[in-house]
């Protein structure tokens, strides 16, 4: 099976691209740098190809800040590189991360069930999460989640689901990682990798300095608690179309045992 390793890195970001690029070295990862976005630099012709302000009235709960475009931006662009290199899938890291000795053995399962996933958060789940279902291999699980935890500094998509969401959420009207709670509109299984291989390196601030001193307001009160609700139920309503109901209500049953 064919992949790479994709790294986020800004321009004149030298320090964070030697730290992360360091452990990937010493992995003898295969890897390559993306350059990240400022989407402050682009013109508002360039951002309207990507972020789409009806779409985010539609979809989200508050206008997205200028760095988190660019961010998203970003992340398309690595998918991009995916489809384009034809590898069977890729796994984006953003550059303030901590890369644990078992990602080796996790890209062995991921590389041997190529079938199994769509998309696979490596990542550590910061908040506890409602748990869906579980499949083991060897040392590594699979969870599903009804709502994975937001972040997104380290994950896997395979070449079809790459193609799939470069087809459908373009342009997007929703940050990037939050999007994730909206893939089963499209059919893309969201897993989580337990244990997690890839940690966001605490202590380190945002690049994005124009989201720093941006407070955006909601459109309406409780616009975040609607949009969460509304992700819930959707994604319930999916793994019942999916797994019928009697298999449905088994492991709902099983999951708040």
């Amino acid at each position: 099976m064919s992949y790479k390793i994709f790294v986020i890195n800004m321009a004149g970001s030298t320090e964070r691209w030697s730290l992360v690029k360091s452990q990937l070295d010493a992995l003898n990862l295969v890897y390559e740098r993306i350059e990240g976005i400022d989407a402050s630099l682009l013109d508002s012709s360039e951002i309207a190809k990507y972020y789409s302000t009806s779409e985010n009235r539609k979809q989200f709960c508050r206008p997205l800040k200028i760095g988190e475009i660019g961010c998203y931006m970003a992340h398309i662009k690595c998918w991009k590189q995916i489809v384009s290199q034809r590898l069977d899938f890729g796994v984006i890291l953003e550059d303030d991360v901590i890369l644990s000795e078992r990602i080796s053995a996790a890209l062995k399962i991921l590389s041997s069930n190529l079938g199994r996933f769509d998309f696979v958060s490596m990542q550590n789940e910061t908040k506890k999460r409602w748990l869906y279902s579980s499949e083991s291999f060897g040392e590594f699980s699979f969870y599903e989640f009804v709502r994975t935890s937001g972040g997104f500094w380290g994950y896997v998509l395979s070449q079809d689901a790459a193609k799939l969401l470069l087809d459908n959420l373009i342009p997007f009207g929703i940050t990037a990682d939050t999007n994730v709670h909206l893939y089963y509109k499209y059919k893309i299984t969201v897993k989580s990798l337990f244990p997690p291989v890839v940690f966001h390196r605490n202590g380190i601030p945002t690049e994005r300095k124009s989201d720093k001193v941006k407070h955006v307001r909601n459109f309406y009160l409780f616009a975040r608690q609607v949009f969460q609700l509304k992700s819930y139920i959707g994604k319930l309503r999916y793994f019942l179309l999916r797994d019928g109901f009697a298999k449905f209500l088994c492991k709902i049953i099983k999951s708040r045992g």
